[in-house]
């Protein structure tokens, strides 16, 4: 590839250890910033910016009636969420670097309250790593991009106890097949063995059907749909799109008179359900949905539950069985209770050359970053379905709450919670107070939107 004119820098990319740009949350990320320059370089600093944050936003037509003229106005809704943001400096000093390839390490460990990555209809969890490589004069820099994937492993065998319970939904209703016959039962029990399933999973759907009338049924139909729901900030308000049907699967018909028992399979779909447990814009839940139509003029019997479909099956404690091994990232999943010590295996010093005229350490010796505080709630007072107490909630169902919880304690400045509101880090090497040289923001301004919609909130 050819530099541009004028330009030394070419070919920069971070490229991630093992070829996947997916991790578990929890996990240590680590890979490798790639760049050649044509010429030497004299640079500032180099600095690593990990990003993991929630967006939403959406618009709606209000109507107004202003001296009886209508018109239409547009109401934006939008709110953001970050879980972590974090800049790691890579080299100590100002130094030249010289013309060639060059090769830096980089590591970050990954929260592990972080919710899955998710692309959706009016809202986002995305992460990413951005590299800035900044110029002697403190402005100009080179910045290299990349984006990766988590996931929130959901393990069905330390979820809510609620999951591992069977599910049985039951339809009894009184009908007859003309207007002046005598009515009699209709029974019918659907059960399946677990609340909690798995993509790639075949569903046992047992049904039993006690008819005492003369109906019949024509068909039962049987479907897992997911629905998601966006909570914005400003103003504060909901948007439910369409539910969306993940399975189906239609059976029948059931004769009148007739006493029968089935077990039919249901395929749960291959794909990775993202775990929004710990994203308070986005929920996503997943729901089991039962319809049986009757002969004649009888209504229709229909009924659904909530069900959750994790990462680790019931039963097991790996992904040997996933049907996307592919897609998963590499390694085991990380255990929060048993955080093992981590020794960065890409300390090491960065030798220059004779003609460097500063020596520059890249990832200088220290603990791996880890933020101790976040900015969400970790622990919703209603329980969740990773809870091992509390009540039953998959996350789609819950209680009325706040999109801005008030913490019962003020949150520390992150990642350094002895730093005051808009003083700049030691390291940086920047006047206190000062944005960083590659922030497009104003001097003392942070990242976080406080501006207020244009349009005011309705009414």
């Amino acid at each position: 590839m050819e530099p541009l004119p004028g330009r030394r820098f070419i070919d920069g990319c971070v490229v991630f250890n093992g070829s996947k740009s997916v991790f578990y949350s929890g996990q240590v990320l680590e890979g490798k910033l790639n760049f050649e320059l044509t010429s030497p370089l004299h640079i500032f600093a180099i600095d690593a910016v990990y990003l993991g944050a929630a967006n939403v936003e959406w618009t709606e037509v209000q109507v107004e009636t202003y001296n009886r003229v209508r018109r239409n106005k547009q109401l934006k809704y939008i709110g953001r969420e970050e879980y972590f943001k974090y800049t790691q400096r890579l080299s100590q000093g100002p130094t030249v670097l010289e013309a060639g390839s060059h090769s830096i390490p980089l590591s970050y460990q990954i929260p592990f309250n972080c919710p899955s990555s998710f692309e959706g209809e009016k809202g986002q969890v995305k992460y990413s790593v951005t590299v800035y490589i900044i110029h002697h004069d403190g402005v100009t820099t080179d910045k290299i991009e990349a984006p990766f994937d988590v996931i929130d492993p959901m393990n069905l065998n330390t979820g809510s106890p609620d999951i591992k319970n069977p599910l049985v939904m039951e339809f009894d209703q009184m009908v007859g097949c003309q207007l002046f016959c005598v009515s009699k039962p209709l029974a019918v029990s659907v059960r399946l063995p677990a609340q909690g399933v798995c993509p790639g999973q075949s569903v046992p759907v047992a049904v039993a059907v006690r008819n005492s009338a003369s109906v019949e049924i024509t068909k039962i139909l049987f479907q897992i749909t997911t629905r998601e729901r966006f909570r914005s900030q400003q103003p504060q308000s909901e948007y439910e799109p369409p539910e969306e049907v993940l399975a189906a699967l239609r059976r029948g018909p059931v004769l009148g008179g007739a006493n029968a028992e089935y077990v039919f399979p249901l395929d749960v779909p291959a794909f990775l359900a993202p775990n929004m447990e710990h994203c308070t814009l986005i929920d996503i839940g997943y729901f089991f949905k039962v319809k049986i139509k009757l002969s004649g003029c009888n209504e229709d019997m229909q009924d659904e539950a909530e069900i959750c479909i994790g990462l680790v099956p019931l039963g097991e404690t790996d992904l040997k069985n996933h049907p996307m091994p592919e897609k998963l990232p590499i390694g085991p999943l990380p255990d929060p209770n048993n955080q093992p010590p981590y020794t960065p295996s890409n300390t090491r010093t960065f030798t220059p050359s004779q003609s460097y005229q500063h020596d520059v350490q890249i990832c200088p010796p220290g603990p791996i970053p880890y933020p101790v505080v976040a900015n969400v709630a970790d622990a919703p007072i209603f329980g969740s379905k990773n809870s091992p107490a509390g009540p039953f909630e998959i996350g789609f169902r819950a209680p009325d709450v706040s999109v801005n919880p008030t913490l019962p304690h003020p949150v520390p400045g992150y990642p350094y919670p002895g730093l005051p509101q808009g003083q700049a880090p030691p390291y940086s090497g920047l006047p206190q107070g000062q944005a960083p040289p590659y922030s497009s923001l104003p001097q003392g301004q942070g990242s976080y939107p406080t501006s207020q919609p244009s349009a005011p909130p309705p009414y």
